[in-house]
């Protein structure tokens, strides 16, 4: 990717076609941007109930979204630790997870249960061969999921990322989504009543859910 952005618009040209239909540039654009930010995975109501998963690709990485038994949510790498076999397919409800090329049996929170014909194998630590987990968030109805594992690297919660574009059409000015970036929004003071906001929120705890609530509202009504 060598293409030099031009910031005059006077003397801006469009990108140049291959960038479209290049996979090079596709794979690059994955581990740059979509392996780095959060990323709509499904919806909250295909896993509503404990056991229920789904699976999905986010920025090329094969994932299995579930709700354990807990209540918690999880989104999961949908790769055998084995021989890399999918772990499920499509969408269901099953008690575990399990694995089809070698019957490798996973928790619904990721952890490995069972090994058909792998007793008495050399340093075999069944508890490192989880399934490595994904940071996933839900709002609005929606999960979201962001792969990025890099030390350091932690994205801004959805809803503070997301909730402006709902609740003012999408007129929010963000700067970059990492943690330690510098965020604004709108301003440093609250519209509904003026109070100072923390960083990254548009509205006082007081007028947060209620705005949240408001945007949900109109949604369901549209």
């Amino acid at each position: 990717m060598t293409w030099t952005f031009e910031p005059q618009l006077e003397r801006a040209s469009t990108i140049p076609a291959r960038y479209y239909t290049d996979s090079a540039v596709l794979d690059e654009e994955n581990r740059s941007i979509f392996a780095r930010t959060w990323q709509l995975a499904g919806r909250a109501d295909q896993v509503a109930e404990p056991g229920q998963f789904f699976t999905t690709k986010v920025a090329g990485e094969p994932l299995l979204i579930v709700r354990g038994n807990d209540g918690v949510v999880r989104a999961m790498s949908n790769v055998c630790r084995h021989r890399a076999g999918p772990v499920a397919r499509g969408e269901g409800k099953r008690p575990v997870l399990q694995c089809g090329y070698h019957g490798w049996t996973y928790g619904l929170d990721g952890r490995l249960l069972k090994t058909p014909e792998f007793d008495g194998v050399a340093g075999f630590e069944r508890e490192s061969c989880a399934l490595p987990q994904f940071r996933v968030e839900t709002w609005l109805g929606l999960i979201f999921v962001n792969t990025e594992m890099a030390q350091g690297h932690e994205a801004l919660p959805v809803h503070i990322l997301l909730a402006g574009a709902v609740i003012f059409g999408g007129g929010v000015a963000l700067s970059v989504v990492s943690k330690a970036s510098s965020v604004r929004l709108w301003g440093a003071r609250c519209p509904k009543c003026g109070h100072s906001v923390k960083r990254g929120h548009i509205y006082c705890e007081d007028h947060f859910q209620q705005a949240i609530d408001q945007a949900r509202e109109r949604l369901r009504t549209r």
